[in-house]
C-alpha cells in the first residue's frame, strides 16, 4: 500500500508540473504581447506548487481503493485531504 502511494505521488508530481507548464505555455501563446518574461523565483515556486497539487490529488486517490469504507466516507475524506 505504501509503495503504491509513493508511486502515485511521484507520477502525480510529474503530471502536475507538466500540466502547469502546458497552461503557462498556452497563456503565453494567447497573450496579446507575444513576449514572456518571468524571473527565476516565481518560476521555481510555480514548478513546485503545481507539482505538490498533482502529488496531493494523485496520492489521495488511493482512498477510493479502501473497500471497507463507503463511498460517502471516501468522498468526504478525499475532500478534506485535498482542500
Amino acid at each position: 500500500m505504501f509503495k503504491k502511494i509513493i508511486s502515485r505521488a511521484f507520477f502525480g508530481f510529474i503530471s502536475g508540473v507538466c500540466i502547469g507548464q502546458v497552461i503557462t505555455i498556452i497563456n503565453v501563446l494567447l497573450s496579446k504581447s507575444g513576449t514572456y518574461s518571468i524571473s527565476l523565483v516565481p518560476m521555481i515556486i510555480q514548478f513546485f506548487m503545481t507539482g505538490l497539487i498533482g502529488l496531493n490529488y494523485s496520492a489521495s486517490s488511493i482512498i477510493f481503493e479502501i473497500d471497507k469504507w463507503g463511498m460517502t466516507k471516501q468522498t468526504i475524506i478525499h475532500f478534506l485531504i485535498t482542500s
